[in-house]
């Protein structure tokens, strides 16, 4: 059985400790992706700093996996980083109000079928540019890393459970699922 890093402690101060040190190491790296801890934005950000980024969740600490294919999008254990995909912007939508989110094998990601309902899968498909409005996000910074917003639905892109590891877009705000991620070189 896999333990969490806070759970391999036995002692409270010990779980305490690295609790802090984990707080710290988030705070480090929204510095170095370019979020300003500590204010909220509504204003519309790129995605990503400009770079090539894995798109880790703050909460679970998984990151973003596209299989190097058009598919559906998953999460999987930050353990295999090596199998983690590598983000960047890609163009901004006509409006000026998002940009493409690229992985390294050149698929957007964006929402199954143009949906705007509550629960929509997120995939990556070819980049279709103007034609597929859904593949185009901006990002709101919050305390402790950013929000991932699809510029057509308005709905925040949600990693749901570890049961289902895979991404969906979901309505804010509902406090069971994470919707808050780090962009990690």
């Amino acid at each position: 059985m896999r333990t969490s890093f806070f759970q391999r402690s036995t002692t409270p101060t010990k779980r305490a400790r690295r609790l802090a040190a984990f707080a710290l190491a988030v705070l480090a790296v929204a510095a170095v992706a370019g979020v300003n801890p500590g204010t909220a934005s509504a204003s519309n950000l790129p995605p990503l700093s400009p770079g090539h980024y894995h798109l880790t969740d703050v909460y679970r600490r998984d990151c973003v996996h596209t299989g190097g294919a058009p598919g559906v999008v998953g999460v999987i254990g930050f353990q295999r980083i090596e199998e983690c995909s590598v983000f960047h912007v890609g163009a901004k939508n006509s409006a000026g109000t998002g940009w493409q989110l690229i992985d390294g094998n050149g698929y957007c990601l964006g929402i199954t079928l143009g949906s705007v309902n509550d629960g929509a899968v997120v995939k990556a498909n070819t980049c279709f540019g103007k034609a597929s409005p859904d593949q185009y996000w901006y990002r709101i910074n919050t305390s402790y890393g950013f929000e991932l917003v699809n510029a057509y639905s308005k709905a925040y892109m949600a990693y749901t459970s570890p049961a289902f590891a895979y991404l969906v877009q979901k309505q804010y705000p509902n406090p069971a699922i994470s919707y808050v991620w780090l962009a990690l070189p």
